[in-house]
């Protein structure tokens, strides 16, 4: 990930172009997720309205929150993140309905994730890589950090992985309740002689596999952009994406 980026110029280019930005943030237990289009840049601050097609659904921020943006500066190419605090939340009145307007401190800097990153990649066949899972409390965490409780006995192997999700396989013999939509913690050792990997997703599809006697849960990784911790968790999942594939390039 890079960190060359000023942020009013790019920023600047994203509202002349009505390139549209996804904003991220911790509400009620859930991470949400808004498609934003800019409307003001100062030095400081700069302000976006929720796109009309998600005009409907409640926004519940408030001032002080923290919230992570990310955005493709071209179709198909890398993707950009930055976390922001929200300086105040407002409605204005635009062609008679109502629209959601927020104001969001100025970054200090935007990161740069290769698109490369978010290709799933498998785990190297010679890797059995255990990964332990806990049903995760909605609770809003303290500083966007997660709070890890005991993991119950749930474990599952690590099928394969990218910037923005993961699937793992869970036997049926320990039979886990999953349900899509579910909050879970995540943990595991990525390679050996490391410390290991923590982070929250959620559960995206449920899959049967027969053959193996396994349950597939396909996750999903949201909200690591919205802090400094969670790029850090990102950035080391982007160097694990890149080690498994030129190990399997190597085969």
């Amino acid at each position: 990930m890079l960190h060359q980026i000023r942020p009013v110029g790019l920023l600047q280019e994203l509202m002349d172009r009505t390139i549209p930005l996804s904003l991220a943030a911790f509400c009620e237990g859930r991470w949400q997720m808004n498609r934003v289009l800019i409307t003001d840049i100062r030095e400081d601050a700069f302000d976006v309205k929720v796109s009309p097609r998600k005009k409907n659904r409640p926004i519940r921020l408030q001032a002080g929150q923290s919230v992570g943006i990310s955005f493709q500066y071209e179709y198909g190419q890398d993707t950009f993140i930055f976390d922001s605090k929200i300086l105040a939340v407002k409605s204005a009145l635009q062609q008679d309905s109502q629209t959601e307007m927020i104001v969001l401190e100025m970054p200090e800097q935007i990161e740069q994730v290769q698109k490369q990153s978010y290709r799933r990649v498998q785990v190297p066949a010679e890797m059995d890589i255990r990964v332990s899972l806990c049903h995760k409390n909605t609770t809003p965490p303290q500083a966007l950090r997660p709070s890890y409780q005991a993991l119950q006995g749930f474990k599952g192997q690590l099928i394969d992985m990218s910037a923005d999700g993961l699937q793992i396989a869970v036997p049926r013999s320990q039979g886990p309740v999953f349900e899509k939509g579910q909050y879970i913690g995540i943990e595991f050792v990525p390679l050996p002689n490391e410390t290991p990997l923590k982070f929250n997703a959620y559960v995206r599809n449920i899959l049967a596999d027969a053959d193996r006697g396994n349950i597939l849960i396909g996750m999903q990784i949201m909200g690591l952009e919205a802090s400094p911790e969670g790029r850090m968790v990102l950035s080391r999942i982007c160097s694990i994406i890149s080690h498994y594939r030129q190990m399997n390039q190597s085969e």
